[in-house]
């Protein structure tokens, strides 16, 4: 074969596999990015406390989101058209070897994609599992400490698996007590029992004292503290509620979740035969949050304004 055979040759080559390279890398990336997205939820919609979005490590998707820049990088350097380029600046008995070279590169691009397909794979049936279904013990065996939380968080997000995944994250507790990301497990698992059905409130309440006790400076203290404040709430202990209401108010003084708080708060305060204290929050939510364009917040005004006129006649 000449070089300028061997030059066609992988310039074929070339043409097909940069279709295959498009397409993984299309498909990697959605799928790297498609579990982060599913967690975030409407939280504006939902009136629930908004999630703080989590952008950590994962050992499985990282990886594979590690080896699609790599293609990215590969197919971004590649010289786009090797035949002209070995045409003009190689004789032939260098372009023989310059095509050699290239065929050597190919079959190293070629053994990227076909391991990056394998991967996907792998992670699409393992999520694609809790899903639908729980996982057997054998299954939750095999999954790393990453890999357990993602199903965690995948099973939660579905109706049929819901009491499953919290009994995944309590796993995740069990096997890994000094994890790192040992907040989320305990983040998850206090919303998880106060809000979904069957609740426990106690153990709601264990475990966000649990977090507030071991990661006081977490980002996500402050949804937490308004966690325990429904908690306490649906305990009958509104005083306390007040209380954890507070310390979110200080973590969060600005934004439109900050409304919604103020709400919650003033509910406690009435709820605690302090209505005049409930009525001065209400008031003092209306002042800050009057003219916020918010739709959200403005749901909390005209919920304060309401009540208002309810108990005080607007006064």
């Amino acid at each position: 074969m000449t070089a300028h055979d061997g030059s066609h040759s992988s310039a074929a080559r070339l043409l097909a596999l940069a279709l295959i390279v498009i397409a993984a890398v299309g498909v990697g990336l959605w799928f790297g990015r498609f579990m982060a997205e599913e967690n975030k939820g409407d939280a504006k919609a939902a009136g629930k406390p908004p999630q703080v979005a989590r952008e950590r490590g994962d050992a499985g998707f990282s990886s594979l989101e590690m080896r699609i820049a790599a293609l990215e990088s590969r197919v971004a350097n590649w010289e786009p058209d090797p035949q002209a380029r070995v045409e003009e600046t190689h004789p032939a008995a260098e372009g023989t070897q310059q095509a050699r070279s290239e065929d050597a590169r190919l079959a190293e691009l070629e053994s990227l994609v076909n391991e990056l397909r394998a991967r996907l794979e792998e992670l699409t049936e393992r999520v694609s599992w809790c899903a639908v279904r729980p996982l057997t013990d054998s299954e939750l065996a095999n999954l790393s400490d990453t890999e357990l939380l993602r199903v965690a968080e995948t099973a939660v997000n579905n109706s049929d698996t819901r009491g499953a995944g919290r009994e995944y994250y309590e796993l995740f507790m069990r096997r890994f007590p000094a994890h790192e990301r040992l907040p989320e497990a305990l983040f998850a698992l206090c919303s998880l029992y106060l809000r979904w059905s069957p609740p426990d409130v106690d153990k709601a309440i264990q475990a966000g004292e649990m977090f507030l006790a071991q990661y006081p400076d977490h980002e996500d203290g402050t949804s937490v503290c308004a966690t325990l404040g429904d908690a306490y709430r649906a305990k009958g202990d509104p005083a306390r509620a007040v209380l954890m209401y507070d310390h979110a108010l200080q973590r969060a003084s600005e934004g439109f979740y900050n409304a919604e708080l103020l709400y919650n708060k003033a509910m406690a305060q009435y709820e605690a035969a302090d209505k005049d204290g409930a009525y001065e929050t209400l008031r003092g939510l209306i002042r800050k949050h009057d003219a916020d364009a918010d739709e959200y917040v403005a749901k909390w005004v005209s919920s304060a304004r309401e009540f208002l006129q309810e108990q005080t006649g607007g006064h």
